[in-house]
């Protein structure tokens, strides 16, 4: 038998109860843990001795893991950003020739009514209020 070291409240590992434990020292290398569990009765008994020490080992790369290069994490950035900007150049070009293809297919009617409506007086003050507002400067809307 030997000299309990500590003792406190812990779970048995069986029933999960709150119940004693004990560190025993058995001799000048070895410890006992003990869960004695007065609940369900049972006696739960680990026993630890020294280990023998790893030379010439490093015993933090036992549990880092490998971790990949950096070069290898920008090649692969590198990689997704080129077939991105790939992808937005034909979806823009795509774009740019639809509406230039919808803007020719307008009749010549159209166009000529735009021209038409530009030299109106509404046209002359919706263009003149947009060239303001570019401008910066504060304007009143016009009331007739």
């Amino acid at each position: 038998m030997g000299v309990v070291v500590e003792r406190g409240l812990a779970r048995c590992p069986y029933c999960v109860a709150v119940t004693e434990y004990s560190f025993i020292e058995l001799g000048p290398n070895s410890l006992a843990y003990e869960v004695d569990c007065r609940k369900c009765g049972e006696l739960y008994r680990e026993v630890h001795g020294p280990t023998a020490p790893k030379i010439g080992a490093d015993p933090v790369a036992d549990w880092v893991p490998d971790v990949p290069s950096h070069t290898a994490n920008r090649e692969r950035l590198l990689a997704w950003l080129a077939t991105a900007q790939s992808r937005g150049r034909a979806a823009a070009s795509g774009l740019t020739a639809s509406l230039s293809a919808w803007t020719h297919a307008w009749p010549a009617e159209v166009r000529a009514g735009l021209k038409e409506w530009r030299k109106s007086e509404v046209g002359r003050h919706a263009e003149s209020n947009v060239a303001l507002t570019r401008g910066g400067e504060e304007h009143e809307p016009v009331v007739r």
